[in-house]
Protein backbone atom coordinates (compact mmCIF):
# COMPACT_ATOMS: atom_id res chain seq x y z
CA UNK A 1 0.00 0.00 0.00
CA UNK A 2 1.14 3.12 -1.11
CA UNK A 3 1.12 6.09 1.13
CA UNK A 4 0.34 9.38 -0.22
CA UNK A 5 2.56 11.59 -0.12
CA UNK A 6 1.50 15.42 0.57
CA UNK A 7 3.13 18.69 -1.35
CA UNK A 8 4.49 20.74 1.56
CA UNK A 9 5.55 23.23 -1.68
CA UNK A 10 1.58 24.45 -1.83
CA UNK A 11 1.79 25.60 1.66
CA UNK A 12 4.94 27.30 1.61
CA UNK A 13 3.95 29.32 -0.87
CA UNK A 14 1.23 30.78 0.28
CA UNK A 15 1.83 34.42 1.56
CA UNK A 16 -0.84 35.49 3.96
CA UNK A 17 -3.95 34.53 5.86
CA UNK A 18 -7.03 32.74 5.06
CA UNK A 19 -10.26 34.56 5.76
CA UNK A 20 -11.18 32.04 8.63
CA UNK A 21 -8.08 33.05 10.36
CA UNK A 22 -8.61 36.33 10.23
CA UNK A 23 -12.26 36.28 11.69
CA UNK A 24 -11.21 34.09 14.29
CA UNK A 25 -8.29 35.66 15.04
CA UNK A 26 -9.98 38.95 15.10
CA UNK A 27 -13.25 37.05 16.82
CA UNK A 28 -10.88 35.98 19.92
CA UNK A 29 -9.06 39.64 20.30
CA UNK A 30 -12.77 41.06 20.13
CA UNK A 31 -13.70 38.31 23.25
CA UNK A 32 -10.56 39.27 25.30
CA UNK A 33 -11.13 43.13 24.74
CA UNK A 34 -14.55 42.98 25.98
CA UNK A 35 -13.41 41.30 28.99
CA UNK A 36 -10.69 43.08 29.90
CA UNK A 37 -13.12 46.13 29.91
CA UNK A 38 -15.98 44.64 31.68
CA UNK A 39 -12.86 43.73 34.55
CA UNK A 40 -11.68 47.65 34.27
CA UNK A 41 -15.36 49.02 35.01
CA UNK A 42 -15.76 46.80 37.77
CA UNK A 43 -12.56 47.46 39.54
CA UNK A 44 -13.18 51.19 38.94
CA UNK A 45 -16.50 50.94 40.31
CA UNK A 46 -14.89 48.80 43.63
CA UNK A 47 -12.51 51.79 43.73
CA UNK A 48 -15.73 54.55 44.01
CA UNK A 49 -17.40 52.46 46.10
CA UNK A 50 -14.55 51.94 48.57
CA UNK A 51 -13.80 55.83 48.61
CA UNK A 52 -17.16 57.05 49.26
CA UNK A 53 -17.07 54.33 52.22
CA UNK A 54 -14.02 55.51 53.12
CA UNK A 55 -14.95 59.23 53.24
CA UNK A 56 -18.41 58.36 55.04
CA UNK A 57 -16.31 56.96 57.81
CA UNK A 58 -14.11 59.39 58.18
CA UNK A 59 -16.83 62.23 58.52
CA UNK A 60 -18.40 60.36 60.98
CA UNK A 61 -15.42 59.32 63.21
CA UNK A 62 -13.23 62.08 62.74
CA UNK A 63 -15.97 64.88 63.82
CA UNK A 64 -16.56 62.66 67.07
CA UNK A 65 -12.77 62.58 67.13
CA UNK A 66 -12.41 66.29 66.96
CA UNK A 67 -15.01 67.36 69.26
CA UNK A 68 -14.31 65.08 72.01
CA UNK A 69 -10.62 67.13 71.85
CA UNK A 70 -12.28 70.23 72.20
CA UNK A 71 -14.46 69.21 75.15
CA UNK A 72 -11.05 68.22 76.63
CA UNK A 73 -9.88 71.64 76.22
CA UNK A 74 -12.59 73.11 77.63
CA UNK A 75 -12.83 74.20 80.90
CA UNK A 76 -16.56 74.93 81.12
CA UNK A 77 -19.55 73.64 79.49
CA UNK A 78 -22.62 75.32 79.61
CA UNK A 79 -26.42 74.17 78.33
CA UNK A 80 -27.93 75.23 74.87
CA UNK A 81 -31.34 75.89 76.68
CA UNK A 82 -29.32 79.07 78.35
CA UNK A 83 -28.66 80.87 75.04
CA UNK A 84 -30.79 81.48 72.03
CA UNK A 85 -29.77 80.47 69.00
CA UNK A 86 -31.19 79.47 65.61
CA UNK A 87 -28.56 77.51 64.32
CA UNK A 88 -30.60 74.27 63.99
CA UNK A 89 -29.76 70.72 65.25
CA UNK A 90 -27.55 71.33 68.22
CA UNK A 91 -25.50 69.11 70.31
CA UNK A 92 -27.04 70.63 73.52
CA UNK A 93 -24.09 72.32 75.07
CA UNK A 94 -21.82 74.74 74.23
CA UNK A 95 -18.42 75.25 75.38
CA UNK A 96 -16.18 77.60 76.96
CA UNK A 97 -12.59 77.26 76.33
CA UNK A 98 -9.35 79.06 75.93
CA UNK A 99 -8.87 80.79 72.53
CA UNK A 100 -5.16 79.68 70.58
CA UNK A 101 -2.25 82.29 70.96
CA UNK A 102 -2.25 85.98 72.07
CA UNK A 103 -5.48 87.65 71.84
CA UNK A 104 -7.26 90.21 73.87
CA UNK A 105 -10.60 88.23 74.36
CA UNK A 106 -10.09 85.92 76.79
CA UNK A 107 -13.11 83.23 76.16
CA UNK A 108 -14.26 81.29 73.29
CA UNK A 109 -17.56 79.85 72.96
CA UNK A 110 -17.98 77.12 70.79
CA UNK A 111 -21.39 75.53 69.63
CA UNK A 112 -21.66 72.62 67.15
CA UNK A 113 -24.77 72.93 65.05
CA UNK A 114 -25.88 70.39 62.23
CA UNK A 115 -27.50 72.63 58.50
CA UNK A 116 -27.98 70.82 55.60
CA UNK A 117 -25.81 68.22 56.40
CA UNK A 118 -22.69 69.59 57.46
CA UNK A 119 -21.32 69.49 61.17
CA UNK A 120 -21.00 73.11 61.52
CA UNK A 121 -18.54 74.83 64.63
CA UNK A 122 -19.48 77.98 65.32
CA UNK A 123 -17.69 80.02 67.50
CA UNK A 124 -17.55 83.50 69.32
CA UNK A 125 -14.40 85.10 70.69
CA UNK A 126 -15.36 88.04 73.45
CA UNK A 127 -13.91 88.86 77.06
CA UNK A 128 -17.70 89.05 78.40
CA UNK A 129 -19.09 86.01 80.30
CA UNK A 130 -21.63 83.82 78.90
CA UNK A 131 -24.64 85.63 80.66
CA UNK A 132 -23.54 88.72 78.41
CA UNK A 133 -21.81 87.19 75.32
CA UNK A 134 -23.48 87.57 72.16
CA UNK A 135 -25.08 85.13 69.68
CA UNK A 136 -22.73 82.41 69.23
CA UNK A 137 -22.44 83.25 64.87
CA UNK A 138 -19.20 84.75 64.14
CA UNK A 139 -16.68 81.95 63.49
CA UNK A 140 -18.35 79.33 61.49
CA UNK A 141 -16.40 76.07 60.41
CA UNK A 142 -17.54 73.11 58.77
CA UNK A 143 -15.93 70.03 60.78
CA UNK A 144 -18.02 67.05 58.49
CA UNK A 145 -19.99 66.70 55.52
CA UNK A 146 -22.83 63.94 54.83
CA UNK A 147 -24.16 64.09 58.95
CA UNK A 148 -27.86 63.19 58.97
CA UNK A 149 -28.30 63.27 62.65
CA UNK A 150 -27.14 64.58 65.65
CA UNK A 151 -30.47 62.79 67.54
CA UNK A 152 -28.77 61.17 70.55
CA UNK A 153 -26.28 63.32 71.62
CA UNK A 154 -26.84 65.93 75.05
CA UNK A 155 -25.14 65.97 77.84
CA UNK A 156 -26.11 65.08 81.70
CA UNK A 157 -24.87 67.52 84.03
CA UNK A 158 -25.75 65.23 86.90
CA UNK A 159 -23.36 62.66 85.48
CA UNK A 160 -20.84 64.81 84.47
CA UNK A 161 -21.36 62.77 80.92
CA UNK A 162 -21.84 64.13 77.46
CA UNK A 163 -22.52 61.58 74.61
CA UNK A 164 -21.92 62.48 71.06
CA UNK A 165 -24.16 60.95 68.89
CA UNK A 166 -23.56 61.51 64.87
CA UNK A 167 -25.10 59.58 62.18
CA UNK A 168 -23.40 59.47 58.58
CA UNK A 169 -25.90 59.59 55.42
CA UNK A 170 -25.37 56.08 55.12
CA UNK A 171 -26.75 55.15 58.38
CA UNK A 172 -23.55 54.38 60.40
CA UNK A 173 -23.92 56.07 63.88
CA UNK A 174 -20.71 56.87 65.58
CA UNK A 175 -21.34 57.05 69.39
CA UNK A 176 -18.64 58.36 71.84
CA UNK A 177 -19.35 59.29 75.86
CA UNK A 178 -17.28 61.79 77.10
CA UNK A 179 -16.71 62.54 81.10
CA UNK A 180 -16.04 65.83 81.99
CA UNK A 181 -16.16 66.06 85.51
CA UNK A 182 -16.19 69.78 86.97
CA UNK A 183 -16.30 71.60 83.60
CA UNK A 184 -19.90 71.76 83.26
CA UNK A 185 -21.62 75.15 84.70
CA UNK A 186 -24.57 74.76 86.97
CA UNK A 187 -25.68 78.39 86.31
Amino acid sequence: MKIKEWNLKSFSAAKGFTLIEVLTAISISFILIMILVRLLGFSIDLMDFTVQRDQLLFNGRGAVDYIEREINRSYKIHSVKDKNHTSGEDLGFILEIKPYGETKEERQFVLYTLNREKLRRRTLKTDKPFTEAGDINKGNNIIAEEISSLQGSYYDSSRHMIRLNITTTDNRSYSMEVYVGDKINET
